[in-house]
């Protein structure tokens, strides 16, 4: 709350008002697409002719590697908000309304604990332009936001934001390799490739129809002229991106990942890849054509995938609630949960449900119970009478049996100790990167010694 009082009070006013009313939240996901578009253009505008900056926009905010911000309503898309209303800030700034420039960019930066790449990346642009004035005005409200976080720490005792250990730099350096790397694999590596591919294989009959009117359109009607490539624009988003790599390696926590909720964090990397493409675009029609056509079906395979996972959600929670054996279980004996830890993009487990906390609240919810419930999959293991998640390091103790939920198949069975191993082994893998999908010892080692937390984590 403290770190994001905007967003805090953002959440609470759709659950106040909104409730269990889904179809009010996506058009709240929506709006915000929208108007960070908006806001994006608005900016780009200063800098390239106004096709260039549209395109910009359309391809920085559904790019395919952060889907998780367009569709995660709570927990991600506060991420375009904070963008938007910086970069708005900076284009009030750059065209001398500082008071209004000044006063968004306080909302911007207090929006998100996730600002301060944003902020200090684009004031390079006024450090490259000279306007030392603007600058100062750009940054002022980040600077006032760093002192706010310091001493709310401070009065109010608060969680700190999670750090490896700042003092060992060995770790900090192999935390920045890691985040490089990670990079490249996302922007032009296997991940990308992998994650287009799999996109393209998710898209319905409609949407194959949407994208072939969407990609005749722009064949017919964008003027394809050479536009001059921005290097203000470039060193400020390149900066961005190296600012987030910074930040991400002191966290330890998140590397760059095309796939599952923890993609919402390429999204600055996003802004310089976007860029890239908007600029190769405008130079070269045919293959502009290919681009664009590959990105836009890749948008709307993705769509159509959380789409389909969000049907599936729902029919589990339902199953779930109607189920007689879970409604007459005991809601005080642990409850495990099998199956459906995430949904399948391909050969790819994707977008979190059952493994996180929200599917468990998800399922108590509909079937209007306090059910105790864990999920249950290959990270988990048996250690003489407990039961541990690798993961988490949370410990269950057995006793003769536990319950376990199949989601699959809507049954509950009683699995007995001595066979919980077995269960456990029988269970799918979930492959979260490409790397797992292939018999590789030195892929895989190099991966999990940079970061071993990965191990579980995957």
């Amino acid at each position: 709350m403290f770190y994001n009082l905007p967003v805090y009070y953002l959440d609470f006013f759709q659950y106040y008002f909104f409730e269990d009313v889904a179809i009010y939240y996506e058009v709240m996901k929506t709006a915000v697409s929208f108007l960070s578009g908006y806001l994006f253009y608005v900016f780009a505008r200063d800098y390239v002719n106004r096709q260039a900056a549209f395109l910009l926009a359309v391809f920085f905010i559904l790019f395919p590697l952060h889907d998780s911000v367009n569709y995660l309503l709570q927990n991600a898309q506060y991420l375009l908000i904070a963008f938007g209303l910086i970069v708005y800030s900076h284009a009030l700034i750059n065209n001398n309304s500082l008071k209004k420039g000044f006063l968004m960019g306080m909302l911007g930066s207090f929006f998100s604990y996730a600002s301060p790449p944003f902020v200090w990346g684009l004031s390079v642009i006024f450090l490259m332009k000279k306007e030392y004035k603007k600058f100062l005005i750009f940054t002022a409200p980040q600077v006032i936001y760093t002192l706010y976080i310091l001493i709310a720490v401070k009065v109010f005792t608060l969680e700190k934001v999670r750090t490896i250990d700042s003092g060992n730099f060995s770790k900090l350096i192999k935390q920045f390799i890691l985040q490089v790397l990670t990079f490249i694999d996302v922007a032009i590596g296997p991940s990308l490739a992998v994650k287009i591919y799999f996109s393209i294989l998710q898209l319905s009959f409609l949407s194959v129809a949407i994208g072939i009117l969407i990609i005749v359109l722009f064949y017919k009607y964008y003027g394809f002229e050479k536009e001059k490539f921005n290097f203000h624009l470039f060193c400020a988003f390149s900066v961005v991106t190296v600012l987030a790599f910074c930040m991400f390696a002191v966290t330890g926590y998140y590397p760059q990942t095309a796939f599952n909720l923890g993609n919402r964090v390429t999204i600055y990397s996003s802004l310089l890849l976007a860029f890239l493409a908007g600029s190769f675009i405008s130079s070269n029609k045919k293959a502009a054509v290919i681009i664009f056509s590959i990105l836009i079906f890749s948008i709307l395979g993705i769509s159509d995938h959380w789409k389909d996972w969000n049907k599936k959600q729902k029919l589990i929670a339902d199953n779930f609630a109607g189920n007689r054996d879970i409604i007459s279980l005991d809601a005080s004996e642990p409850l495990f949960v099998s199956y459906n830890q995430f949904s399948k993009f391909g050969e790819i487990s994707h977008i979190e449900f059952i493994t996180e906390g929200v599917g468990g609240h998800l399922l108590k919810r509909a079937a209007k119970k306090d059910f105790k419930i864990s999920p249950i999959n290959k990270r988990f293991y048996v250690d003489n009478n407990v039961l541990i998640d690798r993961k988490w390091e949370i410990k269950f103790i057995v006793k003769d049996y536990i319950n376990v939920y199949d989601s699959e198949s809507d049954k509950l069975l009683k699995i007995e100790k001595n066979k919980i191993q077995n269960y456990i082994d029988s269970l799918p893998n979930d492959n979260r990167h490409w790397a797992q999908l292939i018999d590789n010892k030195f892929i895989n080692g190099v991966i999990v010694k940079l970061m071993p937390r990965l191990k579980y984590a995957f």
